[in-house]
């Protein structure tokens, strides 16, 4: 069975109100959250940054999207993208349901959502 998956990216800050798209095939109908943030990256890395309403996992604060394609290759940006993930500072959210493990299995349907929510810190705090 293939599987459509549809990427949402959200924020918690107040100010970002867009949602940002990404669609996502596997052939499977279980996958790890490992996979789908690596799957996610290699996606994007594909589209080559070129769709400016998708931000980039791996993109740190002092790089800009060309910065991150030009200076790191693959591994290294499924690496940080991962490596956010562990360190809490974004969240997925699967048909409704929150992942809290890389070697978690999920189970997606003919047409899943995804969210990634991004942390922002607040001011001062």
């Amino acid at each position: 069975m293939v599987c459509i998956v549809n990427v949402f990216d959200k924020s918690t800050n107040q100010l970002e109100v867009t949602q940002k798209k990404l669609v996502l095939t596997f052939d499977t109908s279980s996958i790890t959250v490992k996979a789908l943030i690596e799957e996610r990256v290699r996606e994007e890395f594909r589209k080559h940054y070129q769709d400016d309403a998708l931000i980039p996992l791996a993109t740190t604060q002092d790089q800009d999207y060309a910065a991150a394609e030009r200076e790191q290759p693959l591994d290294r940006l499924i690496k940080s993208a991962i490596n956010g993930f562990t360190e809490n500072k974004y969240f997925i959210i699967v048909d409704n349901q929150q992942v809290t493990d890389l070697n978690e299995v999920i189970k997606l349907n003919e047409i899943s959502t995804v969210e990634f929510y991004r942390l922002v810190k607040l001011v001062g705090g």
